[in-house]
């Protein structure tokens, strides 16, 4: 029989590598997420430049399904209550669906955000919107303007006490 003569499996590879590539183009998802790793050092902008076109179409996403996910929210209030829908109030019908953001935003991008705003509109950093766009829930908001309050008032009574 004898021996065989080894094969490169450079074909192999760049058979692997083109399907990873069509793969990449029709999903929008970046190619280096196929294990297809490329041969120099790609920055943070052209990884965040390569997932763009996947965010846009998450948000896109995310706004189509919160429509039928808040008429859904709707059908089922209306369900719990034993009315029409034409008969739930004001409240009831505004119902929301908050997404996170698609982009998933770095804690300290985010903060890097929330402090320029804060310095052309004085006063930000304490507001429910601050908190939210921070990345904090609506438990958390609530805990943290409740203490934000308590703080307050501990300080207003402190200098009232004179310190």
């Amino acid at each position: 029989f004898g021996q065989f003569s080894s094969q490169s499996p450079d074909g192999h590879i760049a058979v692997m590598e083109y399907l990873a590539g069509r793969m990449a183009s029709e999903t929008n998802i970046p190619v280096s997420a196929f294990g297809v790793l490329g041969n120099g050092y790609t920055s943070s902008e052209a990884l965040a430049a390569s997932s763009n076109n996947l965010i846009v179409e998450a948000e896109n996403m995310n706004e189509a399904n919160g429509d039928a996910l808040r008429n859904v929210c709707r059908i089922a209030m209306a369900v719990a209550l034993n009315k029409r829908l034409d008969e739930l109030d004001e409240e009831q019908l505004a119902v929301k669906v908050a997404w996170k953001d698609a982009g998933m935003v770095s804690s300290a991008a985010k903060a890097d955000y929330a402090t320029k705003v804060n310095s052309i509109v004085p006063g930000y950093g304490r507001t429910r919107i601050c908190h939210e766009q921070l990345g904090f829930d609506p438990d958390s908001c609530d805990r943290l303007e409740a203490q934000l309050e308590e703080f307050a008032e501990l300080d207003m009574a402190a200098d009232i006490l004179g310190g």
